[in-house]
């Protein structure tokens, strides 16, 4: 992957801010180490759906939410996503955090980047198979954003089979082990739109620093 510094320094607060010398070679020391420890998986499913008085009904379940359904408006079909850094990331992360906390928030910032930057290299390829059949993809809408619930999580990592095919779980608070994992839903409509650019579609925080 390649990670823009530019990114992890964002993700760590600075903003526009300069960071200072010991922890930007932090940073580079930790983007060389990044592909060798994490294990990008990604599983990706294509669905028929309804769209209905503030649900999305699936084949096998549904999900209630106002903003879901807007951000869906006019989709027939859609992607149900799911990505990860896997285990390996984790493990790193702990390691860091028992000796080296400045270097533990760095990695963070880090995973964050990477996670980010490889749902949306997927998402690409998707829309570019997509417009092959004159289609175009929406924006990614997770479990979490708005009023979509995270105990949704439930529903949606079984019907990918996230456990076995990706090494994702969820704990008892609906959260994804690997910590670095996405999980999504992803509309596909006939009108042309600004695609998976971002999460900041589908998000209602317009004062966000992490806003592109």
């Amino acid at each position: 992957m390649n990670i823009r510094k530019s990114e992890v320094i964002r993700y760590l607060g600075y903003g526009r801010n300069p960071v200072d010398d010991k922890t930007s070679d932090m940073i580079d020391e930790c983007l060389d180490l990044i592909d060798d420890i994490a294990d990008y998986k990604c599983i990706y499913k294509r669905y028929s759906i309804t769209v209905r008085n503030g649900v999305v009904i699936f084949p096998d379940f549904e999900l209630k939410s106002e903003r879901l359904c807007f951000n869906l408006k006019d989709c027939e079909e859609a992607y149900l996503f799911l990505a990860t850094l896997g285990a390996g990331f984790d493990m790193q992360l702990k390691r860091y955090m028992r000796f080296d906390m400045p270097r533990a928030l760095v990695w963070q910032a880090i995973g964050a980047a990477a996670i980010e930057d490889y749902c949306n290299d997927i998402c690409q390829k998707i829309a570019d198979d997509l417009v092959k059949e004159g289609l175009y993809l929406k924006p990614r809408f997770s479990p979490g954003y708005g009023d979509l619930a995270l105990c949704n999580q439930r529903l949606i990592l079984p019907a990918l089979d996230s456990a076995r095919k990706a090494g994702v779980t969820l704990t008892e608070g609906d959260i994804m082990l690997p910590e670095k994992s996405v999980s999504a839903i992803i509309g596909i409509t006939k009108k042309k739109s600004a695609c998976y650019v971002k999460g900041c579609a589908s998000c209602e925080k317009t004062d966000c620093e992490y806003r592109g």
